[in-house]
């Protein structure tokens, strides 16, 4: 009974290296060469991948609008503050930031409602975020030199 358990382990033991010499192959060997034959010809190059013409990009576009609309009024008053002087920047800016923002939210909003349809790639405002337009405004200024003449 000894040598029948003892001959049976040493078969079992020696089942894969017969396997081997044999070239059998189990089923899942056989998925696993499928799987990489698969994916070395259906490699996702990653430059390749262009995420502009997405329907996520649009998603995405309009939901940094919605919830950063608000970076309008900074920009308009940045803007009317370089141009004229920083209590027109106070009143006139924040007036046409808030009617910016306002726009900038509806356009986000409807990137939102129509993110499956197409085109992807053609943003209905410029620039494409929000805080792009505060920060071009914000650069370049100081309300010390606008004040004071620095």
């Amino acid at each position: 009974m000894k040598s029948i358990k003892t001959g049976i382990l040493v078969l079992f033991l020696m089942v894969p290296f017969l396997a081997s010499a044999f070239d059998l192959k189990s089923d899942y060997d056989i998925l696993v060469e499928e799987s990489q034959e698969n994916t070395a010809n259906n490699v996702i190059d990653v430059n390749d991948l262009n995420y502009e013409q997405t329907p996520f990009n649009k998603l995405g576009r309009g939901a940094f609008n919605v919830l950063g609309c608000w970076g309008e009024i900074f920009a308009e008053f940045f803007n009317v503050s370089r141009e004229k002087d920083p209590l027109s920047g106070a009143t006139i800016g924040l007036a046409q930031g808030m009617v910016i923002g306002l726009y900038r939210g509806g356009t986000g909003l409807y990137d939102i409602l129509t993110f499956p349809y197409p085109p992807y790639d053609k943003p209905p405002m410029r620039p494409e975020y929000p805080l792009q337009s505060a920060d071009e405004a914000f650069e370049g200024f100081t309300a010390k030199s606008r004040l004071f003449g620095d």
